[in-house]
């Protein structure tokens, strides 16, 4: 029990001692009842069939329980079991006292700050009409009438400096229509707030009429620089479409803010207007991400300075810019000027896709469309990462499919690994193009595998081509597909027709060794699958390669029409170091020339026989 609760609770009880008995006199039930209703109007059951028995005071404060109950819906006292709840009885004095005192309707504030230590004074500003009800924090309430919807100034002085807890409730009934000059509310003192709670959009709510519906938040938290976080019900009640200058450096110079709610303007959508989000998150340094959807779902004839300068300055973030349901802002507004969106993520180098953001728009201005993607590979739905390696030289760019596109400039051939995280556990396509210019000599490598980190059990489908980019090189020099697919056991499908379209010439050791190894969902291996490939068989170039694709169908692998154990008919499947010897086709039972394929070409041995 607080301080001051307790010393009303002493003046209550404070008549039943000899210095004041002489001047009251005994109370019976029928009095307490009769009292609370009259001052609060509201009946309390009683609780005794003689309702003028003496009341003691465990009954007083009982019944003051139960009338806090009614007014605010919810028990929020319980003097009745307190220890002044004693059987002494009650009289005028103490039974007067603790009606009007005890017995309080709680203001049930919508909205909440907290501000710094060693705070002196604390005012704000309101430019609507409506009732409000402003609690400073220090016991003293002010209720506020506002007729017109002029700019009008409240501040307030403590007596001694600390951190106050100010509550704000009501009900604006109408905004002012000049937005760039008034706000519905702005916070004078943005340095002193230290947190914020609850919901503006519940007291400056969308209207249904008048010559300005929506409210307006321009620098409502300008230079709150000690927020750390938002509310995500902060615009609760603000639905349809945007006002000119709403958002209008709502959060500017925000400094310590790290994240945004990604339903902060939810209820937003319809045509976009003039400032709508004009500098919002100016110079907000300390955040981290953009959340998809972040600006509802607007879409329109772009308007002038409706996202000038949005996130100017946030150096910190990081992820996919701006987006809405999945399309970049600027893909909706290709032809947005600056002086609509001027900008926008100027100095938000750490985005993934700032390169390809348009310069007008603040970016790097790099044409990202200019490298497709030559292959592409659909992961399944529970992926949250995905790594490959690449033992070449070239320019290669990855798009992740979360927005991220990677540029990977490899002057070497060294054995190289590429890992993306995604936010959240979904499907992705991953597209690669891009152009290699030297391959890796070591047998044992490959120009690209995803058989790492366990990524190729995440691949569910592949199309496109992998020749394309690691293809024969001028020079006659070879890549390795060397385990690219290796137990990639829910890749399903055909394989793509012209996944080494590009390669040709003599082969090399190992090109395909275990390519295909342990696939056993893929179902059908295309004609022409492995290039223009001529020449004498090299070691292992076909170990394993189809080895336990038990669901493949249809005729095993072909080159112009010519079986690959026809062109190749002596060719051996060793491992090199004579321990397993292992045909591309084995257990590949289903293709339908499986039964006329020598052995050879579908055996399993190693050191202690034939399987």
């Amino acid at each position: 029990m607080g301080v001051n609760m307790r010393r009303i609770l002493f003046a209550v009880i404070g008549c039943f001692t000899v210095f004041c008995a002489h001047a009251a006199q005994i109370v019976n039930v029928d009095y307490v009842h009769k009292l609370i209703a009259q001052e609060w109007d509201i009946s309390v059951p009683i609780k005794t069939d003689n309702i003028m028995a003496a009341a003691n005071m465990k009954y007083l404060l009982t019944a003051v329980d139960v009338a806090n109950e009614i007014l605010n819906g919810e028990k929020t006292t319980d003097y009745g079991n307190g220890e002044f709840a004693t059987l002494h009885a009650a009289d005028t004095i103490a039974t007067n006292q603790a009606v009007e005192t005890l017995v309080k309707k709680e203001q049930k504030h919508e909205f909440t700050l907290t501000t710094i230590p060693n705070t002196n004074s604390f005012d704000f500003r309101i430019a609507a009409a409506g009732e409000f009800v402003v609690d400073w924090g220090d016991g003293t309430v002010e209720n506020i009438t506002k007729l017109y919807d002029n700019d009008s100034y409240y501040s307030h002085e403590y007596a001694t400096a600390g951190e106050y807890t100010i509550g704000l409730s009501g009900q604006a009934t109408a905004y002012n229509i000049l937005c760039d000059d008034f706000a519905s509310i702005r916070f004078q003192s943005g340095s002193e707030i230290a947190s914020i709670d609850g919901s503006l959009g519940a007291i400056f709510g969308t209207l249904t009429d008048g010559s300005r519906s929506q409210p307006c938040f321009r620098y409502t938290f300008g230079n709150a620089y000690n927020i750390k976080t938002i509310p995500a019900n902060l615009f609760a009640g603000i639905s349809g479409a945007p006002a000119s200058d709403m958002f209008d450096g709502t959060f500017s110079g925000c400094s310590g803010l790290t994240s945004i709610p990604s339903d902060l303007f939810t209820g937003i959508s319809g045509a976009p207007a003039s400032g709508m989000f004009s500098g919002t998150f100016y110079g907000c340094s300390g955040l981290t991400s953009i959340p998809e959807n972040l600006f509802g779902n607007i879409s329109g004839t772009a308007q002038g300075r409706m996202f000038y300068r949005t996130f100017y300055n946030c150096i910190s973030l990081t992820g996919p810019s701006a987006r809405i349901n999945g399309q970049y802002l600027y893909e909706i507004w290709p032809d947005a000027t600056s002086g609509q969106v001027g900008d926008m993520y100027y100095n938000a180098t750490g985005l993934d896709d700032y390169r390809c953001i348009p310069t007008v728009w603040g970016g790097g201005g790099e044409d990202c469309s200019a490298t497709p993607a030559e292959f592409t590979l659909t992961t399944t739905p529970d992926t949250t990462s995905f790594s490959f390696k690449i033992s070449a030289a070239g320019e290669f760019v990855v798009d992740w499919g979360d927005g991220t596109v990677e540029t990977i400039t490899k002057p070497d051939t060294t054995d190289t690994t590429y890992t993306h995280n995604y936010a959240t556990a979904d499907e992705y396509t991953i597209g690669i193009g891009g152009q290699a210019t030297a391959y890796n000599t070591v047998t044992s490598t490959a120009a690209i595998s995803f058989y790492v980190n366990s990524s190729q059990t995440k691949i569910a489908s592949i199309d496109g081509s992998l020749g394309a980019i690691f293809g024969t090189l001028a020079d006659g020099t070879q890549p390795r597909f060397y385990q690219t697919f290796y137990y990639a056991t829910n890749m399903t499908g055909s394989i793509p027709s012209d996944l080494f379209a590009g390669i040709s010439g003599a082969p090399t050791t190992n090109m395909f060794n275990s390519t295909f190894y342990g696939c056993s969902g893929l179902t059908s291996i295309p004609e022409k699958l492995f290039g223009d490939i001529s020449g004498t068989a090299q070691d292992g170039m076909f170990y394993g390669t189809f080895f336990k694709c038990t669901s493949l169908t249809g005729p095993s692998a072909r080159i112009n029409g010519q079986y690959l154990y026809e062109i190749w008919p002596d060719a051996s499947f060793s491992n090199g170091a004579g321990s397993y010897v292992i045909g591309p086709y084995y257990q590949c039972t289903g293709l339908s020339d499986y039964n006329q394929i020598p052995n050879n070409w579908k055996v399993y041995v190693d050191n202690t026989g034939d399987f």
